[in-house]
């Protein structure tokens, strides 16, 4: 799977971004947090599911130790074997390949 993570709330609200910016980032037509992302996540996976990559992570708002430690533990909140489950980061400046 991949999927946005764009921020984590806590830095994001306490950025020095204006009101306006983070009123459209939080809202419903604007970017994944990183719960959410996870809590979305964890109804769509599988037992087959074997890797997730996060994308679209802001630099200013988020950092992937942050973001993937959300995941594992909402995952393990929800009783999902993370054991072989690979979750990472999408690198900013590079392409990948599905």
């Amino acid at each position: 799977y991949f999927i946005e993570s764009n921020h984590d709330l806590n830095l994001l609200e306490n950025s020095n971004r204006p009101k306006y910016l983070i009123d459209r980032i939080l809202s419903k037509k604007g970017h994944l947090s990183n719960e959410d992302s996870a809590n979305y996540m964890s109804k769509l996976i599988g037992v087959h599911t074997k890797e997730i990559i996060l994308a679209h992570l802001s630099e200013e708002c988020n950092r992937n130790d942050l973001a993937i430690n959300t995941y594992k533990t909402i995952f393990t909140k929800n009783n999902i074997n993370i054991d072989k489950l690979i979750i990472k980061c999408a690198e900013q400046s590079r392409s990948i390949d599905l």
